[in-house]
């Protein structure tokens, strides 16, 4: 027996060695935008838009008041390795959630995305002071959820000035939350999507989401962020609110 303890320790050093090894090179995947589209413009009071099926949001613009234009700007997703930017195949999902409960556009309250969620459409009734929704969606790979790894806030962007947010390349939007009227300030939140190894959950109820009101402190220095510019317009898929 004793002349087998070699080949014995020698088996378990080498299973040991692979298994190190399996571990080290486990495989990193993010979801990224694809190809970016811009919707027609719409007037803001009392719209309702939600990205194509196939897409999320990217970026959003608005000029005036609340009787000015909105665009909206939304993505495919493809799926690539971390390290490589290989493409990785597989079948990716967005699994429309329900709207958002209502938000008073003026309160400077954020709100976030569930966990596993990305932001797919927004809808907002009358001027600042009246209500807002959002639609989240669940992305999954081949049935597995992701998680937002890289989160940034974005700088102020005046509401009624017609600038651009559109997400870094990697990135898309998660969040947003707006105080005052059309002359104040907008923030966005965007971050990456990274695979993980769990099964996706249950859809969220109606109303899913967290809110958090801003507090009155000067809002984070802004991120550095990549212009895009826009694709072809897309013509915008619509869902209606609930009231």
């Amino acid at each position: 027996m004793s002349a087998l303890r070699p080949k014995n320790s020698f088996a378990l050093l080498f299973m040991g060695s692979c298994l190190v090894s399996s571990l080290a090179s486990a495989q990193t995947i993010l979801i990224v935008p694809l190809e970016r589209t811009d919707s027609s413009s719409m007037k803001e009071s009392n719209s309702s838009y939600t990205c194509p099926s196939d897409k999320v949001l990217t970026g959003r613009m608005h000029t005036g008041d609340e009787n000015g234009q909105t665009t909206y700007q939304c993505a495919s997703l493809e799926a690539i390795d971390a390290d490589t930017l290989a493409p990785i195949s597989g079948t990716i999902r967005i699994e429309a959630q329900n709207w958002s409960g209502n938000i008073k556009e003026s309160s400077g309250t954020w709100y976030n995305a569930p966990a596993g969620m990305v932001l797919i459409g927004r809808a907002h009734d009358g001027d600042e002071n009246g209500n807002t929704r959002y639609r989240p969606a669940r992305i999954t790979l081949n049935g597995r959820a992701i998680e937002i790894i890289d989160s940034k806030t974005s700088g102020d962007i005046k509401e009624s000035s017609g600038t651009w947010f559109k997400t870094e390349t990697r990135q898309v939007m998660t969040g947003r939350m707006h105080k005052g009227d059309e002359n104040k300030y907008t923030q966005y939140k965007s971050g990456t999507m990274r695979v993980t190894g769990s099964a996706s959950s249950a859809p969220q109820a109606e109303g899913s989401g967290s809110t958090q009101t801003a507090p009155d402190a000067k809002a984070p220095a802004p991120q550095k962020t990549q212009t895009t510019p826009p694709g072809k317009t897309a013509t915008p898929g619509s869902a209606p609110a609930p009231h």
